[in-house]
């Protein structure tokens, strides 16, 4: 085991972890490729962070959902034989559920996406998606 030693954000007090030799805390490494960095549990907006990632899955996941309702309401629409419905109601509910929804959740994945705070970016410079979608 080795000792590694930890900045909390907003104090000047430093904390020491006790770490498997096998994990790799060196930025060099990049961000994991699945799941969330364990030193997240030692930060002091663990909190915001998870409820924030939690929040946007879940907006991807019910979004998904409801285009896949829709999707199966064109199917029903096909086998009903039922044109008017396809076209006044299917194409409308996927074009604005594709609009405001479908651009959030690409806004989302690209905000994922992008390394803020690596050089590429800052960290500030990461933009709000409430105030892109409005």
């Amino acid at each position: 085991f080795d000792q590694v030693l930890v900045n909390s954000t907003n104090s000047s007090n430093v904390t020491t972890l006790v770490v498997d030799s096998q994990m790799h805390l060196s930025p060099v490494h990049g961000p994991y490729p699945w799941g969330i960095d364990w030193n997240w549990k030692f930060v002091d907006n663990e909190l915001n962070f998870t409820n924030s990632l939690k929040m946007k899955v879940s907006i991807i996941l019910g979004v998904v959902q409801m285009v896949l309702g829709i999707i199966m309401h064109a199917f029903n629409a096909r086998h009903f034989g039922k044109p008017l419905d396809f076209v006044f109601e299917f194409i409308p509910m996927l074009l604005f559920m594709l609009c405001f929804f479908g651009w959030l959740c690409i806004m989302i994945i690209i905000k994922w996406l992008t390394p803020y705070g690596s050089g590429f970016k800052e960290v500030g410079d990461a933009p709000s998606i409430l105030t892109m979608i409005i």
